[in-house]
């Protein structure tokens, strides 16, 4: 379940996380100045973010691909119809 593919999944999902959540930080300070900004709110909405993130890929790993964090299985490939592949 836990496999070197599922926490790089995990982590990709958390690094996207993590950015929307410094991102929603940022706007809620609406802040003109750096020095203005209140860098524990936007430091704790993007631990939570990431945080979230991570409970729910470890909540989805029976769901979806083996052996990844995705709840989605896997597409599966079209089915070939024996002639020759389309040309561009």
């Amino acid at each position: 379940m836990f496999t070197i593919q599922f926490w790089k999944d995990a982590l990709e999902r958390l690094v996207k996380a993590a950015a929307g959540g410094l991102v929603v930080g940022l706007t809620a300070a609406q802040s003109a100045t750096a020095s203005a900004v209140d860098w524990a709110s936007v430091g704790w909405s993007t631990l939570i973010a990431a945080g979230i993130s991570l409970c729910l890929s470890i909540a989805s790993a029976p769901f979806g691909a083996p052996g990844t964090a995705s709840v989605q299985a896997a597409p599966t490939p079209p089915a070939s119809t024996g002639g020759p592949p389309p040309t561009s």
